[in-house]
């Protein structure tokens, strides 16, 4: 009996093991799109930034991280600092591709606040938050302004 336990348990693992083997080049396909979009976001969070950093408003200071995720090899992504006056500051943090309910998630952190955006589909990025009884979640499309009220809200 000890025998067919262990022989059914080496062919479920042959199994799972050929499953991850078919699943590489799409999930690779999947994190360099994630990496692309996350690169054109920073680059629209710049553009959207321009103004308040030419008039010195704020400062920004964009930097590569490295983020690991299972099954993925790691790889790098930009973050953003977003500095104003009083020491205030928030960190743009891509979280990683391989998410609950998303296709991706970048957070917004200042201090012990978050405002988090999620990759719904190729290169469409959504704030997402819980409603107050934390049931819920709700979402609002991320554009310049949505961008910017998100911000303010962190400031205050």
């Amino acid at each position: 009996m000890a025998g067919a336990s262990s022989g059914r348990a080496a062919f479920l693992d042959l199994l799972r093991q050929r499953k991850e083997e078919a699943a590489r080049p799409a999930l690779a396909r999947r994190q360099i799109e994630w990496v692309q979009d996350v690169r054109k976001l920073i680059t629209k969070l710049l553009r959207w930034l321009e103004e308040p950093r030419r008039k010195r408003l704020l400062r920004v200071k964009r930097r590569d991280i490295t983020i690991a995720e299972e099954g993925l090899r790691p790889y790098r992504v930009p973050m953003l600092t977003i500095e104003a006056p009083r020491s205030w500051s928030v960190d743009v943090q891509p979280i990683g591709m391989c998410v609950v309910g998303a296709l991706g998630r970048v957070d917004l952190v200042a201090a012990a606040r978050l405002n988090t955006i999620a990759r719904v589909e190729r290169d469409k990025w959504q704030f997402v938050r819980l409603d107050d009884t934390g049931r819920r979640a709700i979402s609002t499309e991320l554009t310049e302004d949505s961008f910017f009220s998100a911000l303010r809200e962190l400031l205050q």
